[in-house]
């Protein structure tokens, strides 16, 4: 029945999926329900020689981080755990402003001043360049580097350098 009473136009398909798409569709579902689920991880770490260490007892205060789109999300959650466990972070951000409040809440949380920002476009090479030669300049050698940054466009864009970032 459709809206108001009235017999929907709509008819269901009764093949909308070939059944090889269909059985691997299950197959995907099964294998990731059974593996990538809390219990899944649960029976995976039983398998381990050493215990996993509680997150709360890693000490990261001689380690070095990067973190793109670090200025909200993702990048910003990243960067509070990585900060609230004494890394030097560098998040890595497009708009200075919202970097510098993201670094301002990051270090407020954190007790952390070990944070820094850096500001780069990571769909223009040239920035990146300019980001890797700024970086190099500051620290010897980076323990981590979490590439965050993404956009989620509906329109085809290039970029000044012409490469397509949708």
């Amino acid at each position: 029945v459709g809206g108001c009473g009235r017999p929907s136009p709509w008819r269901p398909r009764r093949s909308s999926m070939r059944f090889g798409q269909f059985a691997a569709t299950t197959q995907f579902y099964l294998y990731g329900r059974r593996h990538f689920t809390a219990s899944g991880w649960m029976r995976a770490q039983a398998k381990y020689s050493e215990p996993v260490p509680a997150l709360e007892s890693i000490d990261l205060h001689s380690k070095v981080y990067l973190i793109t789109g670090a200025n909200s999300g993702c990048g910003y959650a990243i960067s509070q755990f990585l900060a609230g466990r004494g890394a030097k972070v560098y998040m890595v951000c497009r708009n200075p402003t919202r970097a510098e409040k993201a670094r301002n809440n990051v270090v407020a949380e954190s007790g952390n001043p070990n944070v820094h920002t850096l500001i780069a476009d990571v769909g223009l090479a040239s920035s990146v360049c300019d980001l890797m030669s700024t970086l190099a300049e500051r620290e010897s050698a980076i323990d981590g580097v979490i590439c965050n940054a993404g956009a989620l466009l509906d329109q085809r864009v290039i970029t000044s350098e012409g490469v397509e970032i949708t």
